[in-house]
């Protein structure tokens, strides 16, 4: 067995609960923080269950619903599983109660969410995933995982911390979550695909409230995915991603694959909840600027997404006056 490690995993959605599940039967101490005792309650009795895709349970001894307990914790390193829009008010939160050591590890999605950690981590203690499963939470103790596009990745951003990356990798592979400890370099290709990916339908769905299998059953609405995806590409190549050159056909026969439910960004955007957009085809955007490259329909998905979640902050704001 690899040598056992003491991480702690913030956020509990279906990213969270998956590694807390299988880095504890690796054998790590694992140390769960939630938001609420009643959540806490009901893990500490019940443990944490995976079921569909993946199917598998366990216990935990530490959980805690008070973020201050990290520092007795003293883990090597924090999974932060928690929404991207959530960074900053966890940043804020876990910076009293850590120490200089620690190691953060980043399991969101969207490009270069590893450097908003940069307010209080720097490279040297910072490691990012690219997570290929999704799922959905059943109650508090338990996740529906829908897919596994096996395999994830994960590196640090500096070679010293490789071996914990390595590790982690090693248990959850030995596990049969197939996870591959790579260089920075090679992740952020792996980055890249996955965004390009997510913003292809994320947005769309949201806007049209058509699940995934709707949007991608429409011949006039794939058209405009297929082109979101070859602006999407063009901006990557020229960030010096090498994009294998049937990558636009691989998207496009896996988006057909696609469930008959909602990504989570358009989740959010139903429930009136802050989304990812901004790191998804809101940074796609960005880099094309720097480039002079067009790219009207990832601009036009941005700019409609943040003016109706702007409108609609707006109207529960009066509505709570």
């Amino acid at each position: 067995m690899q040598e056992k490690k003491k991480i702690a995993i913030i956020g509990l959605g279906p990213v969270g609960m998956v590694l807390a599940v299988y880095l504890r039967n690796a054998g790590h101490d694992i140390a769960l923080f939630v938001r609420s005792e009643d959540k806490k309650e009901v893990i500490k009795n019940n443990g944490l269950t995976l079921k569909g895709f993946l199917d598998k349970k366990a216990e935990f001894t530490y959980v805690f619903d008070d973020i201050s307990e990290i520092k007795n914790f003293n883990p090597d390193a924090v999974i932060s599983a928690v929404k991207s829009h959530q960074i900053a008010l966890l940043l804020e939160m876990i910076k009293p109660h850590i120490s200089e050591n620690t190691l953060m590890l980043c399991a969101q999605n969207g490009i270069d969410t590893e450097f908003e950690y940069s307010p209080i981590f720097d490279n040297h203690h910072l490691l990012r995933m690219v997570i290929n499963y999704a799922g959905k939470l059943v109650n508090n103790s338990e996740t529906e995982v829908v897919f596994f596009n096996a395999p994830n990745y994960i590196a640090s951003l500096e070679k010293e911390n490789n071996e914990i990356s390595e590790i982690i990798a090693s248990s959850l592979s030995e596990n049969n979550l197939d996870t591959i400890s790579c260089s920075y370099r090679d992740l952020k290709k792996s980055i890249w695909e996955k965004t390009i990916l997510n913003s292809s339908l994320s947005a769309l769905c949201a806007l049209s409230k058509l699940t995934m299998l709707e949007a991608m059953s429409d011949p006039d609405l794939v058209l405009v995915i297929r082109q979101t995806i070859e602006e999407s590409i063009q901006v990557a190549q020229k960030e010096g991603i090498k994009i294998d050159n049937d990558f636009l056909d691989h998207c496009m026969v896996y988006l057909t694959k696609a469930g008959n439910h909602f990504p989570s960004l358009a989740v959010d955007f139903i429930n009136n909840k802050t989304t990812e957009i901004d790191l998804f085809n809101g940074k796609i955007v960005d880099y094309s600027k720097s480039h002079n490259l067009r790219t009207p329909i990832n601009s036009a998905f941005t700019s409609m997404m943040r003016a109706m979640t702007a409108k609609a902050k707006r109207e529960q704001l009066n509505q709570a006056i």
